[in-house]
């Protein structure tokens, strides 16, 4: 239940603080920090606020205001949320009347609950309140007689425009639509992703739920095969993989994750050659092997006879704890360094890791660089992302072990005059993307 304050309480506070233009803390007397932020219901205890406050990052977000000043924003806010309660109430409205005698599929449950459920789970990641009329709406269109111009007219272009960029065209196959679906949700911005998330994992809950109660017979439910729908939620996972880099928004993409691989993925253990099978439905197989920290494809088309089927969590468990040698040596391979690498007449060539990310910085002198490029000096640089430096420093390790120092491997893998040769060919042997860059 939230804390309620009121103008009084924050004039006769401790102390004031304001935080990113959008929440107010008040301190009381006995050094406990309550926080109200623009769009919220009521104020809520915030656990170690000295914490938060106190480091370096989060100070330069905290601004100086007067109580006075606190108590002005805390009631405008008040009435903003007020009014903007009643816009919510009216979408909500709008949504059960247009959705009035639609169920879920195959069900006799009222279809107005996933629209609401959509809702509740965008509140979740703190979505805004135009957002959240855009959770309840989000089929409207697509399923019911209310227009783009109905919604505009009623709750504005933001909703409108959120809304009609979710819906499909349902006079298209369903192969059309999710296929434009996906291509347009990698160029989605941060509200719209969170707007499909969050009808995902509905739908998601939904299936997982119903799967437990009737089997592969949920399947015959829907307009494409268990194999397509498998391929549909895999795409959309990686179109929103981005997702998780939000604090808020993290736990809803985590449980997405979770809920498709409960519907769509089974784990089996061949315990005589110590290695785990994912088999993603209508996708492919994958094949981890104890001592290895990377799933690879299994290239034959059915599982193993010595596999026995086992949980996810268990399989999972199992996979943390193989790759738990691996990813200990990564942290330490991945700490902010330079590495001289190789240097002799023709050629230097140095790794330098910072933030997570490789850059491999490349000069080549002499009468052989004059000759080909005209000048005496030649510099020029591989970049690598956070997810290819982990690929390639984990290839290494793979190759090379996990007793070798990350400079003696390097040496050894790229320590000559063909060293960027052979880095290149160790790209895109294990697939690895780089950008590259001369002077």
């Amino acid at each position: 239940m939230n804390q309620q304050f009121t103008a009084e309480d924050i004039l006769n506070a401790k102390q004031i603080y304001f935080y990113n233009n959008e929440t107010l803390y008040i301190i009381d007397h006995d050094d406990e920090a309550y926080g109200y932020s623009k769009g919220c219901s009521g104020w809520y205890h915030k656990e170690n606020f000295w914490d938060y406050f106190e480091s370096e990052l989060m100070m330069t977000y905290f601004t100086h205001i007067t109580k006075e000043e606190a108590v002005q924003l805390y009631l405008g806010w008040a009435d903003d949320y007020n009014a903007d309660n009643c816009r919510l109430d009216k979408a909500i409205i709008f949504a059960v009347e247009h959705h009035a005698g639609q169920f879920r599929k195959s069900t006799v449950l009222p279809y107005i609950t996933h629209p609401i459920e959509t809702m509740q789970i965008l509140y979740s990641m703190r979505a805004d309140i135009n957002l959240l009329i855009a959770g309840v709406l989000h089929d409207t269109i697509e399923d019911t007689e209310a227009t783009e111009q109905d919604i505009r007219e009623l709750f504005g272009d933001d909703v409108a425009g959120l809304v009609t960029a979710h819906s499909e065209d349902k006079s298209k196959t369903w192969q059309e639509r999710k296929t434009h679906a996906i291509e347009e949700l990698a160029k989605a911005d941060k509200r719209l992703k969170m707007l499909i998330m969050a009808d995902k994992v509905s739908n998601l809950r939904n299936m997982v739920s119903d799967y437990s109660l009737v089997g592969d017979e949920l399947w015959n439910r829907f307009n494409a095969p268990v194999n397509k729908q498998s391929r549909y939620y895999s795409d959309i996972q990686d179109a929103l993989c981005d997702m998780q880099k939000y604090p808020e928004c993290a736990a809803v993409y985590w449980e997405m994750v979770g809920l498709y691989k409960d519907l769509f993925v089974r784990y089996y253990l061949d315990k005589r050659t110590n290695t785990l099978y994912r088999f993603c439905l209508g996708i492919a197989i994958y094949a981890l092997q104890k001592g290895t920290p990377q799933w690879t494809e299994y290239q034959e088309k059915h599982i193993p006879e010595n596999a026995e089927p086992i949980e996810r969590l268990a399989a999972e468990h199992m996979e943390d704890d193989w790759k738990s040698a691996f990813q200990h040596q990564h942290e330490m391979d991945i700490s902010n360094a330079s590495y001289s690498v190789y240097g002799s007449i023709r050629r230097c060539i140095d790794f330098r890791i910072s933030d997570g990310k490789l850059t491999v910085a490349c000069e080549d002198f002499g009468p052989e660089c004059q000759n080909m490029t005209g000048n005496n000096m030649y510099e020029f640089f591989y970049q690598l992302d956070e997810d290819n430096t982990l690929r390639l420093l984990t290839g290494l390790r793979i190759e090379y072990g996990l007793e070798t120092d990350l400079i003696d491997l390097l040496k050894e893998a790229f320590g000559s005059d063909d060293g960027t040769t052979l880095f290149t060919n160790f790209c895109k042997k294990n697939r690895i993307k780089y950008k590259f860059f001369s002077m």
